[in-house]
């Protein structure tokens, strides 16, 4: 695991990995939310990054149990999904 914590325009970049349903999760999470994470999260973020396109879409969609060192993370995104969902229907 790095120490070291991304930029938000390395964290756009990033999260667009070529996987629509995962660029559907991470894009708009990082456009809309990386600024206002804390540096801990930010961190947790770029080190999820790391990681296989399939495992993070699994621990997306609460398919597999999601490593302790990213479950900050990874509730952070799901919640923004979610609240972006719910606001899209409100609409």
């Amino acid at each position: 695991m790095s120490n070291l914590v991304i930029s938000r325009n390395q964290a756009v970049w990033r999260s667009r990995r070529g996987l629509l349903e995962l660029d559907l999760y991470l894009t708009p999470f990082a456009e809309s939310c990386f600024d206002e994470l804390s540096s801990d999260l930010k961190q947790q973020y770029g080190e999820l990054l790391e990681c296989e396109d399939p495992e993070i879409l699994k621990w997306l969609k609460e398919d597999a149990e999601v490593p302790s060192e990213y479950a900050s993370i990874v509730t952070k995104i799901v919640e923004s999904v979610r609240q972006r969902r719910d606001s899209d229907r409100t609409t």
